[in-house]
């Protein structure tokens, strides 16, 4: 550790842009024995949010985007600590509510006018390589950190404007600081509005976005994990007071971990699910592999919780492109499903790759002749 080589800058880029509909992101990465999950991001089309469904928020279309869920929650229970998904809460401010003020007229998270300060319950999960963090707020103060960690994280807010601060390892072992204060100004007119950050490790690139507009965004070198110091707690809502009443602030917090450096014996292209009549398909290439065995296909409906459906022996060892593809016969209906790759290989014992998330519907526009899907996509984008 003595001879670890650092190096610190504070970035200046900043960068308005939309977010694009077509994102794919297919590669693979773990640290050795441990169990680790990425992100695939589908093409899709914007539809109404729904809180009725567990991950509502991260649905587009028929696909979902997201990676293991880390800690959920909405709320919706008299439980203020309790997650929806994943890691409970250890503490909360003692004043803190929940009332029925959050978005969408559902119940939200009121401070009561104390610094909400809610830490999470320690967990090796919460120290991903790649993370991706969102939650519906209104501002009533000027300062407030959303969700930080410690001098090694923070995402906040100071006299109004978004701020970020993180640190980054890369493979050779240098250490990049970001700590930037960003131009994006919260609105202060009690409106609820979606903010989210997430970093790729394999890409080195963090987005800040508000309402699926990316307001900020930042490039470090590829293949460079986001770095923890295990001891620190996870606070939401540090310096967040709300304005003394019963008003809600906080809604629908859900953290996520996204990819993570390629380290893997394998090298993934692609993971991919397609609805083929009554069934769903799981398509995946891959570019190298190294004495791997078998792959395993786990599915989940919930994103935490998953079973086998099945496996597909592997090439082994290859440097060349390999296919495969497995059936799901007995598909999830009208609800999200959850997928996983999980490679079993003879050094490694088994290592976990991407997650994806899919909803399978039996008028699914791939299912449909040429006219009627066409007709079909117009609907769901017009939505």
């Amino acid at each position: 550790m003595g001879r670890t080589k650092m190096k610190q800058r504070n970035t200046q880029k900043q960068k308005l842009s939309t977010l694009t509909k077509g994102i794919m992101v297919a590669a693979g990465g773990s640290i050795l024995g441990m169990m680790l999950y990425f992100t695939v991001f589908f093409n899709s089309a914007d539809v109404e949010i729904s809180k009725a469904e567990e991950h509502a928020r991260s649905m587009m279309g028929y696909e979902i985007t997201d990676g293991e869920v880390l800690a959920s929650y909405n709320w919706e229970t008299a439980d203020i600590l309790r997650a929806e998904n994943g890691i409970d809460a250890a503490s909360v401010s003692k004043t803190a509510q929940i009332t029925p003020h959050g978005k969408d007229d559902s119940q939200g998270l009121s401070p009561m006018g104390k610094e909400l300060n809610m830490k999470l319950a320690k967990s090796k999960k919460l120290n991903p390589e790649g993370i991706d963090i969102s939650f519906d707020f209104r501002r009533f103060e000027d300062d407030c950190d959303f969700y930080s960690r410690g001098s090694y994280f923070n995402f906040g807010m100071r006299k109004g404007k978004i701020v970020i601060a993180y640190k980054v390892t890369d493979m050779d072992g240098y250490i990049t600081q970001i700590n930037e204060n960003t131009s994006y100004e919260i609105p202060k007119d009690k409106e609820y509005r979606t903010y989210r950050f997430s970093y790729d490790p394999q890409k080195g690139k963090a987005e800040i976005m508000v309402n699926g507009v990316t307001v900020w965004n930042n490039t470090s070198t590829p293949q460079s994990a986001l770095t923890w110091k295990t001891s620190d707690q996870v606070i939401i809502g540090r310096g967040m007071k709300g304005d003394g009443s019963e008003m809600a602030v906080l809604d629908n917090l859900m953290v996520r971990s996204t990819r993570n450096v390629n380290r893997m014996p394998v090298h993934l292209l692609s993971f991919e699910a397609k609805a083929e009549k009554d069934y769903v398909m799981i398509r995946w290439f891959t570019a190298k592999e190294i004495e791997t065995d078998t792959f395993v296909v786990e599915r989940s409906l919930n994103g935490t919780q998953y079973e086998e459906i099945g496996r597909v022996k592997a090439a082994g060892t290859s440097t060349t492109l390999q296919a495969y593809a497995l059936v799901d016969k007995n598909p999830v209906i009208d609800k999200p499903a959850y997928y996983r790759l999980v490679p079993a290989n003879k050094a490694l014992r088994s290592i976990t790759v991407p997650v994806i998330g899919y909803k399978f519907r039996k008028d699914h526009i791939e299912n449909l002749p040429a006219e009627q899907a066409e007709a079909k996509f117009k609907e769901d984008t017009q939505k």
